[in-house]
């Protein structure tokens, strides 16, 4: 069972907003009350990130919850940043944190799913739930396995693709 806290501050009534092709995966939904974490849902390429994000965004608009999404390859598409060195990574979690950091600021919760590979950068980001998608063991990406550290801490470790039992549990908690 998890424990996240419960308000009456988390229910909202809100209207969708969003570009009119979807370009940039980035979802906006507009407040009329309060809600304030920083999602992220991290591990390996391939793990299954971006599938359990989307599901997640499907519940939270049918609980009528405020969100922004970020996707990590969305974007590096955006800012047309395909580094993937250290600095290209440490980047990304500086350019993530930051436009999670606006939607908390903006009383919305901030889903970010990408590959977050060191404890590091997760101190960076500084989530309030942290989702370890930890499906797989070796990604198609050699590098990105070998420098993946473990996460210390996280809120919920999700080791197998019945990932709609994991939503389920969340939502109740938001």
């Amino acid at each position: 069972m998890l424990s996240f806290g419960k308000s009456e501050d988390t229910l909202i009534t809100c209207t969708l907003k969003q570009d009119a092709n979807h370009k940039g995966r980035i979802v906006r939904f507009r407040p009329f009350k309060y809600c304030m974490k920083k999602i992220l849902i991290m591990g390996l390429p391939g793990a299954g990130k971006t599938t359990f994000a989307l599901k997640l965004i499907d519940r939270l608009g049918t609980e009528q919850k405020s969100f922004s999404w970020y996707n990590g390859d969305n974007l590096r598409y955006m800012y047309d940043d395909w580094d993937f060195s250290e600095e290209g990574r440490l980047r990304q979690t500086q350019r993530m944190a930051e436009k999670a950091n606006i939607a908390k600021e903006n009383k919305i919760y901030a889903i970010c799913d990408y590959v977050c590979p060191k404890e590091e950068y997760r101190k960076i980001f500084d989530a309030d739930i942290t989702i370890w998608i930890d499906t797989i063991k070796f990604s198609r990406y050699r590098d990105t396995d070998q420098m993946f550290e473990k996460p210390e801490h996280y809120t919920l470790r999700i080791t197998d693709f019945d990932f709609d039992k994991y939503i389920e549990e969340i939502i109740t908690h938001l």
